[in-house]
């Protein structure tokens, strides 16, 4: 049985008073045609921001400059997850990951709280990135 703790790195764009989110395939097992944060797991021994900024790259394209741990979901020993907030990058955002995400789509915060997320936390997450000052 592997005891090892699962790891995640995940990140939401903020521009002005939007959020980027995605939502992902129908066709996945896990959460399908949920709306979700863009990231994954952490690889090996990768630390949380080298894995939020390559799944950033792989998934959206870009390179975050600006960014911040907002918050911590440790859930353990089934996984930890660490959520930022980039409100600056490099690159034209795009969905990259077309079999992961069927869509990306900005949504004003207000609008975001009502979406149907994988859990409760995710609501929390976007109430501390509304009062995170950019």
């Amino acid at each position: 049985m592997n005891s090892e703790l699962k790891r995640y790195a995940a990140a939401v764009l903020k521009c002005g008073n939007k959020v980027l989110l995605a939502k992902r395939k129908r066709r996945r097992s896990d959460y399908p045609g949920i709306w979700d944060f863009v990231g994954g797991h952490c690889e090996g021994a990768e630390e949380f921001e080298s894995a939020m900024k390559r799944e950033l790259f792989e998934e959206l394209a870009i390179e975050p400059l600006e960014f911040s741990c907002v918050m911590t979901v440790d859930e353990s020993p089934d996984f930890i997850l660490n959520l930022f907030i980039v409100t600056e990058w490099k690159g034209l955002v795009q969905n990259k990951a077309q079999d992961e995400h069927e869509l990306i789509q900005w949504f004003d915060l207000s609008d975001a709280k009502e979406l149907d997320f994988i859990n409760g936390n995710y609501v929390e997450a976007l109430k501390r990135i509304e009062d995170f000052k950019t």
